[in-house]
């Protein structure tokens, strides 16, 4: 009867360290997603942010180039 109850006692350990490894894959899974997700706005933040400097310095060089060429006419 010993065998049977060590054995009993030995499937509900392997039970409880089953549903720990599934908690654990749960909370890494999660991590994950949040982070890439993190991530991902993060880059479109930057990317947007990157596109609007590039059209601030657009708007700079035209601007200082039609300056350029009023001055040229005038003289």
């Amino acid at each position: 009867m010993s065998f049977m109850s060590d054995l009993g006692s030995f499937i509900g350990d392997v039970q409880s360290f089953s549903e720990q490894v599934d908690t654990v894959k749960q909370e890494v899974v999660s991590s994950v997603v949040h982070t890439v997700s993190q991530t991902t706005q993060m880059s479109s933040q930057l990317a947007d942010d990157a596109a609007s400097s590039m059209n601030d310095v657009k708007d700079v060089a035209t601007s200082t180039a039609d300056e350029f060429k009023q001055t040229l006419s005038d003289k």
